[in-house]
């Protein structure tokens, strides 16, 4: 596989990572069950633990999708890599909009982000 692409997975697989971590740098962070903790936050750091979660589901999508354009006859591995550089954009431009409180940029970002996934699965037709 083409080491930019393993680097897109690797950022976009390290993003739910960086939402948890702007979410429990609370101080008062309760590690003894973090994810009913994390689920009360509020303001931006509530706002992170829900881009931490729609990153995984990003990161599933993306995964899925570079492992069908490359294992396909058909792929054309420039596009693909174009494609997947733009994911991770529009994931961190995602992220910074949501943290920023931005929703209609935010929808667009994420959009930007989905489009980028088709574009990639379907490049193996």
């Amino acid at each position: 596989m083409d080491e930019t692409l393993l680097w897109c997975l690797f950022v976009t697989g390290i993003l739910p990572f960086i939402c948890a971590g702007i979410t429990k740098s609370k101080k008062s962070f309760d590690n003894s069950d973090p994810r009913a903790w994390q689920a009360q936050q509020e303001g931006y750091r509530g706002r992170a633990y829900a881009a931490q979660q729609n990153s995984w589901e990003a990161f599933i999508w993306l995964t899925v999708a570079i492992l069908v354009a490359t294992v396909s006859e058909n792929n054309n591995l420039e596009y693909v890599k174009n494609c997947a550089l733009a994911f991770v954009f529009f994931r961190l431009l995602f992220i910074l909009l949501y943290l920023a409180d931005l929703s209609s940029a935010r929808t667009v970002a994420w959009i930007g982000s989905k489009a980028c996934v088709f574009l990639i699965f379907f490049s193996a037709f």
